[in-house]
């Protein structure tokens, strides 16, 4: 005889088939592949973005679906720690049913803490309920920080994020990611310099830190209180990536530009990959500075949908070359710079660009020896042909006078061995041809959808 109600089935037999679901559920970790290209156009870049992939913030995915089914389900997911390991708060809906979730996993650690705003409403009974919201999970989350592998805040408004000294106060062993992201920055920099309080100081000890992502403001902040001792000093990850995001930087004073270049210089010990993510300037920007200063960086410098003041400015503060073994120019549009040199590898992503193309040029003029290109139309047939054609204007009068044999030394980016294109202008395997015939030390990929019709010998070219 069939049951007529889930509650004729034993709560024992209930409690497996739930601890079934939690074991399956569990997200395999992403892995990028570094060696093959086609893997990275295909990924969006979680340094890059402040927006969290669906799998990780949506509320919809287990325990939260099978526990907003019925209230007995819910009381047999409570009494399972494991399950509560990975902690999600959506501040659009009230907290109130799972905010004593941090308690559900008893003592284990590693836990994943997301709190996002699915809104796009950016009105301000949104910002008040989302600061309501956040401050509730907050009292419920601090005594439970310690034991925590990843943290990630995406919220609306930058007033809306906890401060980064309440999450650092204590050393964090477990740490790996740490993420205080917004979508809108809405704090007064003159407000927040007259915060002069007493500030807690912040650990040293975060072993295992991968990934640190704060607004610009915050950054700066930061630093200001905490100091030179704590950026030099605290203990993170060898490989660790910092990311700053969304601010307008001032011309003078304590938020201005040529203080940020200061400062991520210091932090550059310690995290030696930057990526810098909607970042401006407040003033307009001119070829002049006040002070010169050697300014260091790590091995990997990214910017994504900085301004080109912003870029010029970064340069020109840059007297000494700067050598890098990656570069990033994703969303942006490249003035000529002077002082970049791309050791390895160059990352060209939706690059705006005039009809001349000149700003994928200047990006390209920065060299490198691995060249990948995305999603720039720029970067068409007319490219090419100029990273195939030799200036021979400085060769040796020997080189000028007698028969050229085709190389890459006088050509742009003489440093590149290999070219990955995909979904670019349109390239005609002639253009390919030409390529290989002036660069033949050089190999090419093209793919997209601008590709012509090809015959298996024009296919053969662009593998």
């Amino acid at each position: 005889m069939s049951c007529q109600s889930i509650s004729e089935i034993s709560i024992e037999l209930q409690t497996i088939i739930l601890k079934y679901l939690c074991a399956a559920y569990r997200p395999v970790e992403r892995k990028q592949d570094q060696q093959a290209p086609e893997s990275f156009f295909r990924r969006k870049t979680h340094e890059s973005d402040s927006r969290l992939p669906e799998d990780v913030c949506s509320t919809s995915l287990f325990p939260y679906n099978v526990a907003l089914v019925c209230r007995l389900w819910r009381d047999i997911l409570i009494k399972i720690p494991e399950v509560w390991t990975r902690l999600v708060f959506d501040v659009a809906q009230s907290p109130a049913l799972f905010i004593d979730s941090f308690l559900w996993s008893k003592d284990l650690t590693n836990l994943e803490v997301v709190v996002f705003n699915s809104t796009s409403s950016a009105s301000i009974p949104s910002k008040v309920q989302e600061r309501k919201h956040v401050l509730a999970i907050q009292q419920a989350f601090l005594p439970h920080i310690a034991r925590c592998k990843s943290i990630a805040y995406n919220l609306l408004f930058s007033s809306s994020l906890p401060a980064l000294d309440e999450f650092l106060r204590k050393p964090m062993p477990y740490l790996k990611e740490l993420r205080l992201d917004c979508q809108q920055d809405d704090l007064d920099p003159m407000v927040m310099l007259w915060n002069v309080g007493k500030r807690p100081t912040l650990s040293l000890s975060l072993p295992k830190l991968e990934m640190l992502s704060l607004t610009g403001i915050s950054f700066m902040d930061t630093i200001r209180h905490a100091g030179a001792q704590w950026t030099t000093q605290v203990q993170v990850g060898n490989t660790a990536t910092f990311r700053i995001s969304n601010f307008k930087f001032a011309e003078e004073g304590h938020y201005s530009f040529d203080t940020f270049l200061d400062y991520i210089s210091q932090v550059s010990v310690k995290y030696p990959v930057l990526h810098l993510h909607n970042l401006s300037l407040a003033f307009p920007h001119r070829e002049s500075i006040s002070h010169f200063r050697e300014y260091r960086f790590g091995s990997g410098l990214h910017f994504h949908s900085v301004s080109m003041d912003f870029l010029s400015r970064f340069d020109l503060l840059c007297i000494n070359e700067v050598a890098l073994e990656a570069l990033t120019f994703e969303n942006c549009q490249v003035p000529i710079i002077y002082n970049f040199s791309v050791l390895g590898d160059l990352v060209l992503d939706s690059i705006c660009d005039s009809d001349n193309g000149a700003s994928i040029r200047n990006a390209i003029n920065c060299g490198g020896i691995k060249v990948w290109a995305s999603n720039c139309p720029s970067f068409d047939e007319s490219t090419l042909r100029w990273l195939s054609t030799p200036d021979l204007t400085d060769a040796p009068s020997y080189i000028v006078e007698e028969e050229y044999t085709p190389n890459s030394k006088y050509c742009p980016a003489p440093a590149l061995k290999h070219l990955w294109i995909e979904n670019c202008g349109p390239i005609s395997p002639s253009a390919v041809d030409n390529f290989l015939h002036m660069r033949p030390d050089c190999h090419i990929s093209v793919k997209g959808q601008n590709l012509p019709r090809l015959n298996e010998d024009d296919k053969s070219l662009l593998r």
